[in-house]
Protein backbone atom coordinates (compact mmCIF):
# COMPACT_ATOMS: atom_id res chain seq x y z
CA UNK A 1 0.00 0.00 0.00
CA UNK A 2 1.38 3.40 -1.08
CA UNK A 3 0.67 6.11 1.51
CA UNK A 4 -0.46 9.39 0.13
CA UNK A 5 0.30 12.71 1.74
CA UNK A 6 -0.63 16.47 1.32
CA UNK A 7 1.65 19.17 0.17
CA UNK A 8 0.17 22.11 2.59
CA UNK A 9 1.51 24.70 -0.38
CA UNK A 10 -0.20 22.88 -2.74
CA UNK A 11 -3.28 22.68 -0.94
CA UNK A 12 -3.14 26.26 -0.42
CA UNK A 13 -2.65 27.07 -3.79
CA UNK A 14 -5.79 24.60 -4.76
CA UNK A 15 -8.31 26.47 -2.23
CA UNK A 16 -7.16 29.70 -4.02
CA UNK A 17 -8.01 28.41 -7.22
CA UNK A 18 -11.02 27.10 -6.08
CA UNK A 19 -12.55 29.95 -3.95
CA UNK A 20 -11.19 32.49 -6.06
CA UNK A 21 -14.78 34.58 -7.52
CA UNK A 22 -15.57 35.14 -10.51
CA UNK A 23 -15.63 38.55 -10.20
CA UNK A 24 -12.11 39.04 -9.42
CA UNK A 25 -11.50 37.34 -12.82
CA UNK A 26 -13.88 39.41 -14.82
CA UNK A 27 -12.82 42.51 -12.94
CA UNK A 28 -8.71 41.81 -13.99
CA UNK A 29 -9.92 40.95 -17.93
CA UNK A 30 -11.88 44.47 -18.18
CA UNK A 31 -8.91 45.85 -17.12
CA UNK A 32 -7.39 44.28 -19.53
CA UNK A 33 -9.39 45.94 -22.52
CA UNK A 34 -8.41 48.88 -23.56
CA UNK A 35 -11.09 51.87 -23.77
CA UNK A 36 -11.97 51.36 -27.56
CA UNK A 37 -12.65 48.22 -26.93
CA UNK A 38 -15.56 48.64 -23.64
CA UNK A 39 -17.59 51.40 -25.78
CA UNK A 40 -17.50 48.78 -28.57
CA UNK A 41 -18.80 46.44 -25.97
CA UNK A 42 -21.19 49.16 -24.47
CA UNK A 43 -22.64 49.93 -27.75
CA UNK A 44 -23.56 46.08 -28.86
CA UNK A 45 -25.52 46.08 -25.42
CA UNK A 46 -27.18 49.45 -26.60
CA UNK A 47 -28.05 47.61 -29.75
CA UNK A 48 -29.43 44.54 -28.83
CA UNK A 49 -31.11 46.26 -26.15
CA UNK A 50 -33.37 48.79 -28.74
CA UNK A 51 -33.58 45.24 -30.87
CA UNK A 52 -35.73 44.03 -28.29
CA UNK A 53 -37.26 47.19 -27.31
CA UNK A 54 -38.27 47.25 -30.70
CA UNK A 55 -39.22 43.68 -30.89
CA UNK A 56 -41.32 43.85 -27.61
CA UNK A 57 -43.37 46.75 -29.21
CA UNK A 58 -44.10 44.73 -32.31
CA UNK A 59 -45.54 42.05 -30.43
CA UNK A 60 -47.82 44.32 -27.73
CA UNK A 61 -49.49 45.95 -31.38
CA UNK A 62 -52.21 43.04 -31.38
CA UNK A 63 -52.41 44.00 -27.29
CA UNK A 64 -52.61 47.92 -27.41
CA UNK A 65 -55.41 46.86 -30.44
CA UNK A 66 -57.12 44.74 -28.38
CA UNK A 67 -57.09 47.27 -25.55
CA UNK A 68 -58.19 50.24 -27.47
CA UNK A 69 -61.10 47.89 -28.66
CA UNK A 70 -62.06 47.49 -24.77
CA UNK A 71 -62.09 50.91 -24.62
CA UNK A 72 -64.37 52.04 -27.20
CA UNK A 73 -66.78 49.19 -26.55
CA UNK A 74 -66.76 50.19 -22.49
CA UNK A 75 -67.02 53.65 -23.78
CA UNK A 76 -69.90 52.95 -25.72
CA UNK A 77 -71.60 51.04 -23.26
CA UNK A 78 -71.06 53.55 -20.54
CA UNK A 79 -72.52 56.26 -23.17
CA UNK A 80 -75.73 53.69 -24.02
CA UNK A 81 -75.92 53.29 -19.87
CA UNK A 82 -75.88 57.27 -19.36
CA UNK A 83 -78.66 57.92 -21.95
CA UNK A 84 -80.66 55.13 -20.53
CA UNK A 85 -80.63 56.81 -17.34
CA UNK A 86 -81.74 60.59 -18.73
CA UNK A 87 -84.49 58.32 -20.36
CA UNK A 88 -85.61 57.39 -17.09
CA UNK A 89 -85.80 60.66 -15.82
CA UNK A 90 -87.26 62.23 -18.30
CA UNK A 91 -90.00 59.73 -18.03
CA UNK A 92 -90.10 59.43 -13.99
CA UNK A 93 -90.19 64.07 -14.44
CA UNK A 94 -92.92 63.72 -16.81
CA UNK A 95 -95.25 61.43 -14.30
CA UNK A 96 -94.54 63.13 -11.71
CA UNK A 97 -96.21 66.21 -13.44
CA UNK A 98 -99.12 64.25 -14.83
CA UNK A 99 -99.53 63.13 -11.51
CA UNK A 100 -98.78 66.58 -10.32
CA UNK A 101 -102.11 67.76 -12.36
CA UNK A 102 -104.07 65.05 -11.67
CA UNK A 103 -103.69 65.56 -7.67
CA UNK A 104 -104.77 69.29 -8.19
CA UNK A 105 -108.00 68.23 -10.54
CA UNK A 106 -109.01 65.43 -7.92
CA UNK A 107 -108.55 68.03 -5.40
CA UNK A 108 -110.76 70.80 -6.73
CA UNK A 109 -113.41 67.65 -7.40
CA UNK A 110 -113.06 66.83 -3.56
CA UNK A 111 -113.62 70.23 -2.32
CA UNK A 112 -116.17 70.94 -4.69
CA UNK A 113 -117.69 67.72 -2.95
CA UNK A 114 -117.46 68.42 0.21
CA UNK A 115 -118.79 71.74 -0.14
CA UNK A 116 -121.74 70.49 -1.49
CA UNK A 117 -122.19 68.32 1.57
CA UNK A 118 -121.64 71.83 3.71
CA UNK A 119 -124.48 73.45 1.62
CA UNK A 120 -126.89 70.48 2.13
CA UNK A 121 -126.24 69.85 5.41
CA UNK A 122 -127.04 73.83 6.19
CA UNK A 123 -129.89 73.58 3.97
CA UNK A 124 -131.31 70.45 5.78
CA UNK A 125 -130.32 71.88 9.18
CA UNK A 126 -132.47 75.24 7.97
CA UNK A 127 -134.94 73.33 7.08
CA UNK A 128 -135.62 70.97 9.96
CA UNK A 129 -135.37 73.97 12.18
CA UNK A 130 -138.33 76.23 10.29
CA UNK A 131 -140.17 72.86 10.35
CA UNK A 132 -139.64 72.50 14.15
CA UNK A 133 -140.26 68.70 13.50
CA UNK A 134 -138.50 65.55 12.00
CA UNK A 135 -140.73 64.27 9.22
CA UNK A 136 -139.69 60.55 8.05
CA UNK A 137 -141.49 59.82 4.73
CA UNK A 138 -141.02 56.61 2.63
CA UNK A 139 -142.77 56.26 -0.55
CA UNK A 140 -142.51 55.09 -4.65
CA UNK A 141 -140.33 58.38 -5.40
CA UNK A 142 -137.94 57.19 -2.32
CA UNK A 143 -137.35 57.92 1.03
CA UNK A 144 -137.72 61.28 2.39
CA UNK A 145 -136.44 62.24 6.21
CA UNK A 146 -136.08 66.28 7.62
CA UNK A 147 -134.54 66.37 10.45
CA UNK A 148 -131.25 68.56 12.08
CA UNK A 149 -129.85 64.17 12.53
CA UNK A 150 -129.99 64.02 8.49
CA UNK A 151 -127.85 67.28 8.11
CA UNK A 152 -125.36 66.49 10.90
CA UNK A 153 -125.18 63.13 9.31
CA UNK A 154 -124.07 64.61 6.11
CA UNK A 155 -121.96 67.47 7.48
CA UNK A 156 -120.15 65.04 9.08
CA UNK A 157 -119.81 62.77 6.34
CA UNK A 158 -118.55 65.50 3.89
CA UNK A 159 -116.20 66.85 6.27
CA UNK A 160 -114.86 62.81 7.18
CA UNK A 161 -114.55 62.23 3.22
CA UNK A 162 -112.31 65.97 3.20
CA UNK A 163 -110.22 64.38 5.86
CA UNK A 164 -109.71 60.52 4.94
CA UNK A 165 -108.43 62.53 1.02
CA UNK A 166 -106.09 64.73 2.56
CA UNK A 167 -104.91 62.35 5.33
CA UNK A 168 -104.76 58.70 2.60
CA UNK A 169 -104.93 59.93 -0.87
CA UNK A 170 -103.55 63.74 -0.98
CA UNK A 171 -100.77 62.48 1.13
CA UNK A 172 -96.94 64.65 0.12
CA UNK A 173 -94.17 62.43 -0.05
CA UNK A 174 -90.51 63.73 -0.41
CA UNK A 175 -89.62 62.54 -3.56
CA UNK A 176 -86.00 60.78 -3.40
CA UNK A 177 -83.86 61.14 -6.74
CA UNK A 178 -81.15 58.55 -7.04
CA UNK A 179 -77.83 59.64 -6.84
CA UNK A 180 -75.60 58.18 -10.07
CA UNK A 181 -71.94 56.69 -9.39
CA UNK A 182 -70.14 56.85 -12.69
CA UNK A 183 -67.20 54.39 -12.15
CA UNK A 184 -63.71 55.18 -12.44
CA UNK A 185 -62.85 54.44 -16.24
CA UNK A 186 -59.23 54.42 -17.76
Amino acid sequence: MKKFSINPLALLAFMFLVNASPAAFAQQELEQKSQQELIGIIQAQQEALDDLAAQLRQADTPLLTARQEVLTSYYAALTQQNQTIVALLQKQESVFNFQDHASYAILIIVILICTAGVVFSYLELENARSAGKSNITVGVSGIQITSALSGILVLTLSLGFLYLFLDRVYEIDEVRVPTINQPQGG
